[in-house]
């Protein structure tokens, strides 16, 4: 019986090989992409493709090996059920255009192929398939992008040298999860959401040299390394997770969230409508804001231009709705992580941030972090370690943090902000304040801090100015050269 039933479907096998037309060398496959369809050309790659070969189910159109580059004098139109197997071999752009390949259909894919001179790119209402191992090389304008589409994973290709921005999602565009991508060069963002778009998680992704660090202060640029910017769209846009990511020398901040710059921000009834769901966590960034090393003359800078300069940057309104965590923070011109501008964060800990050009840590704007900050190590920060500011409130905890050397205060709470409890914090050679409360300030506990201060003329270990509270001061202890302890 067993061998009569594998006779029966070699045969359906067979017959179904034999009504493939005549023209294509195929042979069937039981691989999840279907039926193998070979060309040798360009010319019958394009044929094949506006045949609508995947009209029966789902199948893979695969280009032959050739001894040189393929030219391509216009873009491959990719339709329903169609995986788009480059088989290892490079398409050369030998036209104006700056899209080499449009995935148009639904299921349509595209994988394992190096593209020069072009891009790839998403359009329609259908949800297309996957972008998965593709090189990407001096596209004129995106690398990839989805524009008011829908589709897979994005995953291990390589974007060099981009016109604009390396992968875009926008106009309510949708992705699966964008992971394991090397984005090398874009002169735009590295990966961008804009505009009511959304995607799974962001992860494992290599950025570097991102954005025209160059020209960014005499220009308005978008140059940032991962950002969810909803505009002035009504939708949301939001990452499930943006995690284990490594960004290098990106020309302004590393990761950013931006809500719609219209919404009230001042009503507690509107919602963030952008917003990680998740965590930001495990990522490594370096070299952050590096314009600000590059460009010297600010006489031409424009209003307009960007200022989400910190490597984690939370403004206008976003939300993470998880946590904050071990990132790894080396060299940023601006802040360290940055939550600003009616920004909610859940909780901020275990990062590790070394030379800040500013803060290490920074909750600013009628900002709020609902849970604690604890855990991160801060060293070497320009100006403060911890600065809460402008009506901005920690709600439980500042504990267990170790601020080494900054060169301004320890932990800074002003301009109306409250912090409830500091706590078992080690706060090393401070340059002017341990712990300082200013301008209205409140911190409701200060205890069990270790806290010193190497300035013998102007620093004071800890301050309450004018007009602030710290209602308990409890078990520091305090050391170094300082003018004044309490």
């Amino acid at each position: 019986m067993k061998r009569y039933l594998k006779t029966v479907i070699m045969s359906i096998l067979l017959c179904a090989l034999a009504l493939l037309p005549a023209t294509y060398a195929a042979y069937a496959d039981t691989s999840e992409t279907g039926a193998i369809i070979k060309a040798d050309s360009i010319q019958e790659l394009s044929n094949i493709l506006g045949s609508a070969p995947g009209a029966n189910g789902m199948v893979t159109v695969q280009l032959n090996p050739a001894d040189t580059e393929y030219e391509l004098t216009r873009s491959l139109n990719i339709p329903d059920n169609v995986m788009l197997d480059l088989n290892g071999q490079t398409l050369k752009v030998t036209s104006s255009s700056d899209c080499a390949i449009a995935l148009s259909g639904e299921g349509a894919s595209v994988r394992n192929g190096t593209i020069i001179n072009g891009g790839i790119r998403v359009y329609g209402d259908d949800s297309a398939g996957t972008i998965s191992k593709m090189n990407i090389q001096s596209a004129r304008s995106y690398g990839i992008r989805l524009q008011g589409a829908s589709i897979g994973d994005i995953t291990d290709n390589t974007i060099t040298n981009s016109g604009s921005h390396g992968i875009s999602l926008t106009s309510e565009a949708a992705a699966g999860d964008i992971r394991d991508n090397i984005v090398t060069g874009s002169a735009d963002d590295g990966i961008s959401l804009y505009h009511s778009s959304h995607c799974g998680v962001i992860s494992g992704n290599v950025l570097k040299d991102i954005g025209d660090a160059a020209n960014a202060g005499t220009q308005g640029a978008s140059d940032y390394g991962i950002i969810l910017n909803n505009g002035n769209s009504d939708g949301y846009c939001y990452a499930e997770e943006i995690i284990g990511n490594s960004i290098e020398s990106a020309a302004f901040a590393s990761i950013v969230l931006l809500n719609a710059y219209e919404k009230d921000l001042k009503d507690p009834e509107n919602e963030s409508r952008c917003f990680i769901k998740g965590d930001i966590a495990y990522n490594k960034i370096s070299n952050n804001a590096s314009y600000k090393k590059i460009v010297k003359d600010w006489s031409n800078r424009k209003s307009s231009d960007p200022t989400c300069e910190g490597a984690i940057f939370i403004n206008r309104g976003a939300e993470v709705i998880g946590d904050i965590h071990h990132n790894t923070i080396n060299t940023t011109y601006d802040d360290g992580i940055d939550v600003l501008c009616y920004a909610t964060v859940r909780n901020i800990y275990s990062n590790i941030i070394n030379t800040a050009g500013v803060a290490g840590i920074a909750v600013g704007d009628h900002s709020k972090v609902t849970g604690s900050i604890y855990n991160n190590k801060i060293k070497s920060s320009k100006n403060i370690g911890i600065f809460i500011n402008t009506s901005s409130n920690v709600k439980k905890y500042i504990r267990n943090n170790k601020i080494v050397k900054p060169a301004g205060n320890g932990i800074f709470v002003t301009n109306g902000a409250k912090a409830n409890v500091i706590k078992n914090n080690t706060i090393t050679k401070a340059g002017v304040y341990g712990v300082i409360a200013g301008n209205k300030g409140k911190i409701s506990s200060l205890e069990s801090n270790t806290i010193s201060v190497n300035n013998a003329k102007e620093g004071i270990v800890v301050l309450s100015n004018v007009k602030c509270c710290i209602s308990k001061i409890k078990g520091n202890k305090i050391s170094g050269k300082y003018n004044a302890g309490i």
